[in-house]
C-alpha cells in the first residue's frame, strides 16, 4: 500500500470521518487533487459516488472537464452525476459554492448518500489560514478550513499539494489543469504564488510546520465550541431565547461569549461591546438579522423582523397569529353553576386568561401596550398604570416592548401572558367563558 494511502486512511478514521456502512458522494472537478481523492477512495471499502458541477465560466474548457471526468467515470463503472449550473449573481465564487452544496445536499437526501467528500488539502488551508489573518479572524478563521463541517468531510487535509503531485504522478493518473489558477487578479492565486513562496524562503519546512499548528487551532476551536454548547445547554432558555450571563467569571470567557454569538453572525468587536455591556440594561446591539438586547444579567436574542406587529383583530373563536412569535387560540365555553365551580376554574398557567363572555364586546384587538395604559389588575380596588405593573413584576426591560394587550372596547381584558383585569373575570353568575390560550411558535 502507498505511503499516502496509509496517511488517507489513518486520517479518516483518527477524525471519525467515515463509518464503515456510510456511502460518500465526491466532489470530482477533474482537476489533480480530487483525481488522486478518488484514487485513493477506489481503494477503501466505501460506498462512492461522483458529483461534478460544470458552471460553464470557461465556456469550452468547462465542457471538456465534464466530458473527462463523465467519461473516466465510465471507465470506472462509478455512478457519476453531473449538473450544469448557470450563474447570475455579482458574486460568483460565493453563489457557485453555495449552488453547488445546496445541489450536493440534495443529491445525498434523493439517493442516501451520509456524507459529502471535498478534495481541499494542507496548502489549501494554510492558503485559507492566510487569508483569514489578513482580513481579520477569530480562532476558527485562523485554523483555515475544517476537517468536517456537519455532512461535508475533507479528508486530504493531511496532504500538501506537491504530496498529491507525487502520488499522482507514480500512479499514472490523468487529470484537467484550469489555466485560472495562474492568473493573481484572485486574491487566493497571489497567496499561493506571491506569499507562500516568499514565506518558504524564511521557513522551508512552511507547510510541514503548520501541519502542526492547524492540528492545535481544530483542538482550539473545538474546545470553544464545546464549552459554548455546554453554556447554552445550561444557560440559554431556549422558549425566551435568554442568555443567563452568570457564568462569566474571568475575561477569558469572552471567547465563549463570542463563539456562541456568531452562531448569529455577531462579530467579534460587537461580542466585545456586549460583554462589556453586562449589567447595563437597555442596550442593544444588532446585525441584519438579529438583535442583542440587554437586561440585568441576561441577553435576549431576537429576530429582527419579529418586532414587526401590527394590530389584530379578534372575532371569536379560533386562532390568531398576534406577533412576536406568538398566536392566540381563542375558545367559548358554557359553565356549569353549582358549588365551587370557580375553584374549578382555577387556573395557575399564565399564558391562559378566563374571562367572562357577558363584559367582553367582540370584535377584540391585541395591540402592544402603550405609555399611559391602564387597567385594573385582578383582585385589586382601582387603576394601575401598565408600566408600572410591569415593574412590579420585574419584567425584563428586554420584554417589555414584546408585551401586549388583549383590549375589549377600551379596556385592556388581559396583559397577555401576566395578569387579567378584575373587570373581566368568571364569577358564580357568569354563564358563559371566553379561554384564551397565548403560544409561542418557533420562528428563530
Amino acid at each position: 500500500m502507498h505511503e499516502l494511502q496509509k496517511q488517507f486512511h489513518n486520517f479518516i478514521e483518527r477524525n471519525g470521518l467515515l463509518k464503515k456502512e456510510e456511502k460518500v458522494l465526491l466532489a470530482v472537478s477533474g482537476g489533480l487533487d480530487s483525481m488522486v481523492m478518488l484514487e485513493l477512495f477506489q481503494e477503501t471499502n466505501f460506498g462512492i459516488a461522483v458529483a461534478h458541477c460544470n458552471f460553464g465560466l470557461r465556456g469550452q474548457a468547462s465542457d471538456e472537464d465534464e466530458d473527462f471526468v463523465s467519461e473516466r467515470m465510465r471507465e470506472k463503472g462509478i455512478a457519476c452525476f453531473i449538473k450544469k449550473i448557470e450563474l447570475q449573481g455579482k458574486s460568483i465564487q460565493t453563489e457557485a459554492r453555495k449552488k453547488r452544496y445546496e445541489w450536493f445536499t440534495e443529491l445525498c437526501q434523493k439517493k442516501e448518500y451520509q456524507k459529502i467528500a471535498t478534495a481541499h488539502h494542507l496548502s489549501d488551508c494554510l492558503e485559507t489560514t492566510l487569508l483569514n489573518l489578513t482580513r481579520g479572524t477569530g480562532v476558527k478563521g485562523l485554523a483555515g478550513i475544517p476537517v468536517e463541517n456537519e455532512q461535508i468531510i475533507r479528508p486530504l487535509l493531511f496532504a500538501t499539494k506537491k504530496e498529491l503531485l507525487f502520488f499522482a504522478q507514480e500512479k499514472g493518473l490523468s487529470w484537467r489543469e484550469d489555466a485560472s489558477n495562474l492568473r493573481t487578479d484572485y486574491n487566493r492565486n497571489k497567496v499561493r504564488l506571491e506569499v507562500i513562496p516568499t514565506l518558504k524562503e524564511i521557513n522551508p519546512s512552511l507547510e510541514g510546520t503548520f501541519k502542526n499548528t492547524h492540528e492545535r487551532l481544530n483542538l482550539l476551536a473545538d474546545f470553544l465550541h464545546q464549552r459554548a454548547e455546554k453554556i447554552l445547554e445550561i444557560h440559554f432558555n431556549q422558549v425566551e431565547k435568554e442568555l443567563d450571563l452568570s457564568w462569566i467569571r474571568e475575561h477569558t470567557d469572552l471567547l465563549i461569549l463570542y463563539e456562541i454569538l456568531s452562531y448569529y453572525g455577531f462579530n467579534y468587536v460587537t461580542a466585545k461591546e456586549i460583554f462589556q455591556a453586562r449589567s447595563h440594561s437597555g442596550k442593544v446591539f444588532e446585525t441584519p438579522e438579529w438583535k442583542v438586547l440587554m437586561d440585568r444579567d441576561s441577553l435576549f436574542l431576537r429576530k429582527s423582523n419579529t418586532y414587526e406587529h401590527n394590530e389584530v383583530q379578534i372575532d371569536g373563536e379560533g386562532t390568531y397569529k398576534v406577533g412576536f412569535g406568538r398566536s392566540l387560540e381563542v375558545q367559548l365555553q358554557k359553565l356549569e353553576r353549582g358549588n365551587n365551580s370557580l375553584k374549578n376554574l382555577t387556573i395557575k398557567d399564565k399564558n391562559i386568561a378566563l374571562l367572562d363572555s357577558a363584559k367582553l364586546t367582540f370584535p377584540l384587538r391585541v395591540r402592544r401596550w402603550k405609555s399611559g395604559d391602564q387597567f385594573q389588575p385582578l383582585g385589586m380596588q382601582g387603576a394601575k398604570k401598565v408600566s408600572d405593573l410591569l415593574i412590579d413584576l420585574k419584567v425584563p426591560v428586554a420584554k417589555k416592548e414584546e408585551v401586549l394587550v388583549l383590549v375589549s372596547g377600551n379596556d385592556i381584558a388581559w396583559i397577555i401572558g401576566y395578569r387579567i383585569s378584575d373587570r373581566f373575570k368568571i364569577q358564580e353568575r357568569s354563564e358563559v367563558m371566553v379561554k384564551v390560550r397565548v403560544d409561542y411558535v418557533v420562528l428563530f
